[in-house]
């Protein structure tokens, strides 16, 4: 039988003190979207997350809101049961089909397999979402391990029981690719629009994201996260400069692909690639009506390993500026980023 564990509310200085790094937090690149400029929610999320009895940063990581209420993914879900000493085992799992079962700490046998199937999606209704076309495997991971932990050990969620898809979280932004899987489990992180807005928020005062920030950045989420912060006219450099650097790599030269597949350095060359684009744009821009001819795009960076063209050599024979041009400008309407943020999920994967 489990303990009763007595909850003790956080004390006024507590709260305050939380309060001002809420504040600093939400104005930062490392809360989601839906949290940035609001400080109450971010406050609202950190101490929902320590009633959870996790970390604040995780907290806002994965605890959102969907049309006023809470809602957590599906791996922290996971992460919760097996916390408490539950067994969150996964017994089957195709394109087609996710069965778990739970097995209680406090029982000798465990429960009852639970599954998920692409029949119950289509049932739903869910089979016209974009993340339901394109990663079936993951939702119905998703969707399988929130219904077996939600049934079999409900406690664990502290009144949190629902995933945002299943609050009715909007599909993400299909020409952006803005989902993230984790492949080893088949987690999706999928924002949508969590904070039920039809506009999703933005930092307030976003500029385009500096080298010296690129420079700084430590994870492939953190990249993303930087492209999301960053102003319209920025994000549609993007395509731009994906195109450019991997024009020669089917693998990466399609943007949902990249946004999948690129590792970290190949999202600093894009992005510090980005900000030349934007830098020139923006000079042009200025200049108009000026005498001055506009200065010429920098040629984008080598990637490694690959041999630099021999001096004086035609710039028509390499990736360079009016080849580039000509596939810009076929790729200008490629992509849009998308506003909303990939959350992100625990890592805490189901055995």
């Amino acid at each position: 039988m489990n303990e009763l564990v007595t909850y003790t509310p956080p004390s006024p200085a507590e709260i305050e003190g939380t309060l001002q790094l809420a504040l600093r937090l939400s104005k930062t690149n490392f809360v989601p979207a839906a949290y940035r400029g609001k400080p109450d929610e971010t406050l609202a999320c950190m101490l929902t997350g320590r009633e959870l009895g996790i970390g604040q940063m995780q907290a806002l990581r994965d605890i959102f809101i969907q049309n006023g209420r809470p809602a957590m993914l599906a791996t922290l879900m996971a992460q919760l049961a097996r916390r408490a000493g539950h067994k969150v085992t996964v017994l089957d799992h195709t394109n087609t089909q996710c069965t778990i079962q739970i097995h209680r700490h406090d029982k000798q046998r465990p429960e009852q397999p639970l599954t998920w199937t692409i029949e119950d999606a289509k049932t739903a209704g869910l089979l016209g979402k974009d993340n339901w076309k394109h990663y079936p495997k993951a939702m119905l991971w998703n969707r399988a391990v929130s219904a077996a932990v939600r049934r079999d050990c409900s406690e664990v969620l502290g009144g949190v029981l629902y995933t945002p898809e299943e609050l009715g979280a909007g599909d993400t932004d299909v020409t952006w690719g803005e989902v993230e899987v984790d492949q080893a489990i088949g987690e999706v992180y999928d924002s949508g629009r969590l904070d039920g807005d039809s506009t999703p928020a933005q930092p307030a005062g976003h500029v385009a994201p500096t080298l010296d920030e690129i420079r700084q950045v430590r994870s492939v989420r953190a990249a993303k996260e930087l492209v999301q912060a960053a102003p319209e006219p920025f994000r549609s450099r993007m395509p731009k400069a994906i195109d450019a650097l991997h024009h020669g790599e089917p693998r990466l030269v399609a943007p949902r692909d990249f946004w999948a597949l690129a590792d970290l350095d190949q999202w600093k060359q894009v992005l510090e690639y980005a900000v030349e684009l934007h830098e020139q744009q923006q000079h042009e821009t200025s200049a108009a009506g000026s005498k001055a001819p506009p200065a010429p795009a920098a040629d984008p960076p080598s990637a490694p390993g690959a041999a630099s063209p021999a001096a004086g050599s035609d710039p028509s024979s390499n990736p360079g500026r009016a080849d580039r041009r000509t596939r810009e400008g076929s790729t200008e309407s490629a992509m849009t980023p998308g506003l909303d943020d990939p959350v992100g999920g625990d890592d805490d994967a189901a055995s």
